[in-house]
């Protein structure tokens, strides 16, 4: 093993250089005798860069060359909750925990878990609890004063950043937390600068460019409208959009000329953070800030929609049925392909096949306009039974499938 080209590789990550700290330790397993420690390391700059599959691979590795470690465990569970399986996280952590109770870094992967899936109880005592440990330890009082913010409790929380400001002003997580804080309180001019300040801190920071281009978009009242929404909503906001589209099948099925604008409301309620990032490229800036995946998600979205509006005006215009239905699936067809392209990962090969699924019987509706003209409905209302399915399948079925594996 290669201390020096260790020392170097830690270096780099502790400069948020992961992918030279990757290169450095692939470099090393290719030279000299792959160790735990090597592939542990590898796993965490993987995971830093959202190679998660890789990141898997590596810290499994690590945990067979040497399963006692707990900090191999505790990268593992970092996995699962970026995964969103938080069950399996959970578990993954309690082996950690087993080895080292008191370990402040360990608490604090428990306590996301429970703050994640909204157990906001669980979280503050697994704060309390870290912080007893070490009073300073940043990322749980960064976390504490998130979960005091998501309770109502905002003097306490502002409190609790202050604490965290005071042991570190420069930590860029601090910042970025803050940010995501102050949004959640409505002050949008000061959760944009905090993100900024972040993103000063650490240019490569996605938690504070994510939360940067949410900052931006409020300065859109309807998209506040939508983002303070969905923080009221929280965990229920999954339940009232399977309604939403069971009452989409229903207006297929007996009001098919409603449904358009029954889809075009459906979209917004479902997409808006898309829709505001296709509306936002025109500005260079925003371009800039966008990842790869939002600006592909979004332009990908906007030619569809405006394909599909475009169809379903000239079908109002020539009276022909077939531009109907190539509108009313193309609009159809955002809910699975859109939702695949914004979470694409080789893990959710499923939710790829249900997208290809729905795909086919859309053109299968499109073309039932050939065999005569009582059949296009009918493959209608199959073509969005799939969609119906497809968005229960990601809202319920695919987390339970996550958790229990």
């Amino acid at each position: 093993m290669n201390h020096a080209a260790l020392k170097k590789a830690r270096l780099l990550m502790e400069q948020g250089r992961f992918k030279m700290a990757e290169q450095e330790l692939r470099q090393t397993l290719g030279l000299y005798r792959s160790t735990a420690a090597t592939r542990a390391m590898l796993s965490t700059c993987l995971l830093r860069q959202n190679l998660i599959s890789e990141a898997l691979h590596e810290a499994k590795s690590a945990i067979r060359m040497e399963p006692t470690n707990p900090n191999h465990y505790y990268i593992l569970s970092l996995i699962y909750l970026e995964q969103e399986r938080y069950a399996k996280a959970e578990r993954t952590i309690h082996m950690s925990l087993n080895h080292y109770a008191a370990h402040p870094d360990y608490l604090y992967v428990l306590g996301t878990i429970f703050f994640q899936q909204a157990k906001w109880e669980k979280a503050l005592k697994i704060c309390d609890m870290s912080l007893n440990i070490d009073a300073e330890h940043i990322d749980s009082l960064n976390l504490r004063a998130r979960v005091l913010n998501r309770i109502g409790e905002h003097e306490a929380s502002n409190q609790t950043f202050a604490l965290a400001f005071r042991s570190d002003p420069e930590n860029p997580v601090t910042h970025a937390n803050k940010g995501w804080a102050s949004l959640e309180q409505k002050e949008y001019e000061e959760a944009r600068e905090h993100f900024e300040t972040s993103l000063g801190f650490n240019p490569e920071l996605e938690f504070a460019r994510s939360g940067l281009v949410e900052s931006l978009k409020t300065r859109y009242s309807l998209y506040r409208w939508v983002l303070n929404a969905n923080y009221w909503a929280n965990t229920s906001m999954d339940a009232l959009k399977i309604i939403l589209v069971t009452g989409l099948v229903l207006c297929v099925s007996h009001m098919p000329y409603l449904s358009p604008v029954y889809l075009s409301v459906l979209i917004f309620m479902w997409f808006p953070d898309v829709i505001f990032n296709a509306y936002l490229q025109k500005d260079e800036r925003m371009r800039m800030i966008l990842s790869k995946r939002e600006c592909l998600t979004s332009r990908t979205f906007g030619v569809i929609f405006l394909g599909g509006m475009l169809s379903l005006l000239l079908s109002c215009i020539t009276g022909k049925n077939i531009l109907f239905s190539i509108g009313i699936v193309s609009l159809g067809m955002l809910f699975p392909l859109v939702s695949t392209l914004r979470t694409w990962s080789d893990y959710y090969t499923r939710r790829i096949a249900f997208t290809v699924i729905s795909g086919l019987l859309g053109v299968l509706a499109i073309c039932s306009n050939f065999f005569g003209p009582e059949y296009p409905q009918v493959f209608e209302v199959i073509f969005f039974h799939a969609v119906l399915g497809y968005t229960w399948y990601e809202n319920f079925s695919a987390r339970q499938d996550k958790e229990n594996e």
